[in-house]
This record gives structure tokens, sequence and C-alpha cells, in this order.
């Protein structure tokens, strides 16, 4: 049984390791999108705002309305986005945590299996 246990550690630790740099490689790319996001909506609404200005001062020869909505209707895609992201993040976080506290949990119950069998050997040894 302690073979078993051994062996499924093994493979939960090595997994856990596999897995782990490509979690962080996710979780950075991750933060960079959301950072791009960001950056990309304060651009949405600096040249919202400026096409307000100038349809606000301009006659109107240009018909700036329709660029309005579209700006707008990006930045709504833009922050709905930004939420998916997020959410896959918080996924991701809670995944690598709950691997980690499986890895450590069997870990130790592991090394406890192995401390108990050492005692057990050790009594029967004695016995003899």
């Amino acid at each position: 049984m302690a073979k078993k246990d051994d062996i499924s550690c093994n493979i939960n630790s090595g997994l856990f390791e596999i897995l782990k740099p490509a979690v962080e490689k996710i979780d950075d790319n991750v933060r960079s999108v959301q950072q791009s996001q960001r950056e990309l909506q304060e651009k949405i609404d600096a040249v919202s705002a400026e096409l307000q200005r100038i349809g606000e001062k301009q006659p109107a020869t240009v018909n700036l309305e329709p660029y309005i909505k579209k700006l707008i209707s990006t930045k709504r895609r833009v922050v709905l986005i930004s939420n998916i992201v997020q959410n896959v993040q918080d996924r991701l976080t809670r995944l690598q945590k709950s691997a980690e506290a499986e890895t450590l949990r069997k870990q130790a119950h592991v090394q406890a299996q192995n401390a108990l069998i050492g005692v057990t050997q050790s009594l029967n040894v004695k016995k003899e």
C-alpha cells in the first residue's frame, strides 16, 4: 500500500512540477493582456472624449456620432474580455493552489505511512 501511495505522490509531484511553469507563464500572459487592455481602454476613452470635444466645437460637417458609438461598443467589448481574462486568471490561481495543497497532503500522508511502517518494522525486529 505504501508503494502505491509513493507512486501516486511521485506522479502528483511530477505532474505539478510539469504544469507549474505552464501555469506561471499563463499567469504572466494574463497579466500582460490585462495591462494591454487597460491601456487600450484609456486610449479609447481619450479618443472618445476628443471626438466629442471636436463634435461640440465644430459645425456638423461630419457626423461623428456613429464613430463615437463604435468606440463605446468597442470599449464595452474590451471590458467584457478583461472580465473573462480575470476569471480565467482566478481559476488558474485556484487550480494552482489546489494542486499545491493536494501535493503537500499526499506527501504528508506518504511520510506518515512510511514512519508508521518504520516503527512497525522496528517493533517486529525487537520482538524477534
